[in-house]
């Protein structure tokens, strides 16, 4: 009885330090200040107000990619009532150019992405997403997509 106590004081005193320290590193990280000479100079062009929170580091900003790229993963996978199958999915991202107002505030200015997955015993699972932040420079977002789902192994627990 005595060791499982042990054993409880010891979990609840890992817990209280892992989130004690992320919530200290987390402090820290908010209260780092930089002078005034090490401060970014703001984004000229922006046709609205954007929070500097809302930047991404000069660092990030650096190693961004300009214009259309593509990007994918893609793999086996097995389900017990539809059986193994493949799928994949191939994302096609816009980032601008660094010259937009907006290249270090959005992580994209558009992204489309393409998942295509089939099973052995034929179920389907098709998708095609688009997203815009900040879509004709406005505070809006514009998202659309398309799915076709096609299961005949659905089981049906019902009237």
């Amino acid at each position: 009885m005595k060791d499982k106590n042990n054993i409880k004081i010891f979990f609840y005193i890992f817990i209280f330090i892992t989130f004690a320290s992320q919530i200290l590193a987390q402090e820290n990280k908010d209260n780092e200040s930089k002078s005034p000479s090490e401060a970014r100079p703001p984004v000229k062009g922006l046709p609205f107000e954007i929070d500097e929170k809302k930047r991404i580091s000069e660092a990030d900003a650096s190693k961004k990619k300009e214009g259309w790229f593509p990007t994918g993963i893609g793999g086996p996978f097995s389900d017990a009532n539809n059986g193994a199958g493949f799928g994949g999915r191939v994302f096609l991202f816009n980032n601008g150019k660094r010259t937009d107002p907006f290249f270090e505030y959005t992580p994209y200015r558009h992204r489309f992405f393409l998942n295509l997955s089939n099973t052995t015993r034929n179920a389907q699972y098709h998708w095609l997403d688009w997203d815009a932040p900040y879509i004709f420079d406005t505070k809006w977002r514009a998202r659309a997509n398309m799915i076709y789902d096609r299961n005949p192994n659905n089981l049906f627990f019902g009237v």
